[in-house]
């Protein structure tokens, strides 16, 4: 039984997607998120605005996924084994020093699952091909928002508080700035929770826009993506949204169509706008602090791994083992395979390699190794309710049966 998305619940599901780059929400405090007298934000409990919007669907579609699992029998494999993957995640739970934030962790996983759920079951090409064009609208106002703060230097402020920009300049504390030219250089961050997330988003966004037929507005925020791309002074997103380019090209061998044209001209407005700024960022080799940081974190990793290598040191409780930094590993498996030791590690592989075999489509196939390569780098597709949302909507489209072909 499919997850029918009936009329009078689509306006909450686009606005889901339209809100995924929003970080707008209310945090508490409990002790939990509390290591060694300093707040962590990664512990901390917040109720987004996207977790009402979602709530409010599972309570909508709650009967329709009970049905489904009982009457699919591919969909109980899959249940068994992230109940599987869930069993083992609650044991190292159970055995952490900090509980009480890996049972936080768990809850916002289980949601993340049932948003992806949702994705994968709603049961109109017209829904998903409005949701995409609902994401390109969010790539057009976050790359003209990155823009304006790269060349402003600091938060626009005004309305774009409630969609969660933060008040920051390059004074803040702890802000993104990196050192180019003699200069330092605060990157913009959207309305996200860092520059780098901002990048994946865009990333991601300009990589799914292939999965509908191209529009004005679909060429458009592609077009101002990669423009905002360049604003982020992101490396890893870059590079990958470059790669993905070039393979594109190189598959479609070398014949130059409207796309292609397309493509290679916001790359040049791009370099153009930020060059002095993009190679100077790409051509530094010095190691600063936060490069050492990322060094030690993944040696914290290894070692939480050899000391606690069945189950991890607990979900949310990297924090906990880290003294010198209260940051995750800027990498997403060694997250994983420290957090929930090597069964967690294991399950959580084979679901995603189930998941990328089982897509015949070849924009998700590729999107999936960008959400793959850009996960080597940073952290924030587990640690960030954003990059939760974009990895989980990737996942969803990946297993839904309107995509089997290569648009829709």
């Amino acid at each position: 039984m499919k997850i029918e998305i009936r009329n009078f619940s689509t306006p909450l599901f686009l606005i889901t997607i339209f809100f995924i780059p929003t970080q707008f929400g209310y945090h508490f405090w409990p002790d939990f998120s509390i290591v060694d007298g300093i707040r962590v934000d990664y512990l901390s409990p917040t109720l987004y605005v996207t977790d009402v919007l979602l709530l409010s669907q599972f309570v909508l579609h709650g009967k329709c996924f009970l049905e489904w699992i009982k009457k699919k029998k591919k969909n109980i494999q899959l249940t068994r084994l992230f109940f599987a993957l869930v069993v083992v995640i609650s044991i190292g739970i159970l055995l952490s020093v900090n509980p009480g934030a890996g049972v936080y962790g768990l809850v916002r996983l289980v949601e993340m699952v049932l948003f992806g759920a949702l994705v994968k079951h709603v049961a109109s090409k017209e829904v998903l091909r409005a949701s995409l064009v609902v994401l390109s609208l969010g790539l057009i106002s976050q790359s003209l928002l990155a823009v304006v703060q790269f060349f402003h230097q600091s938060a626009i402020g005004g309305l774009f508080y409630f969609f969660g920009e933060r008040m920051i300049v390059g004074s803040t504390p702890g802000a993104a700035n990196v050192s180019l030219g003699g200069a330092l250089i605060l990157r913009p961050y959207g309305t996200f929770s860092h520059p780098n997330v901002l990048g994946g988003f865009l990333v991601i966004g300009v990589m799914l826009q292939n999965l509908i037929p191209l529009k004005k507005l679909n060429i458009l925020s592609m077009c101002l993506g990669i423009v905002g791309l360049f604003a982020s002074l992101s490396r890893s997103a870059l590079v990958v949204v470059v790669g993905a380019l070039g393979w594109v090209i190189l598959y479609k061998k070398l014949k130059v169509n409207k796309v292609t044209i397309i493509g290679v001209v916001t790359l040049l407005v791009g370099i153009g706008a930020f060059f002095p700024f993009v190679t100077e960022r790409f051509v530094q080799t010095s190691f600063d602090e936060s490069v050492s940081m990322r060094f030690s974190l993944i040696q914290n990793a290894v070692s939480m791994t050899m000391s606690h290598p069945f189950f991890g040191v607990g979900l949310n409780n990297f924090y906990n083992h880290v003294h010198s930094s209260h940051q995750p590993v800027h990498n997403v498996m060694l997250l994983i395979l420290s957090q929930t030791g090597v069964f967690g590690f294991a399950l959580s592989g084979y679901l995603l390699m189930k998941t990328f075999f089982q897509t015949k489509n070849k924009v998700l196939r590729t999107t999936l190794i960008a959400v793959l390569v850009l996960s080597m780098t940073d952290h924030y597709f587990l640690t960030s309710q954003q990059g939760l949302l974009i990895v989980s909507f990737v996942l969803g489209l990946a297993w839904s049966p309107l995509l089997r072909k290569e648009s829709i």
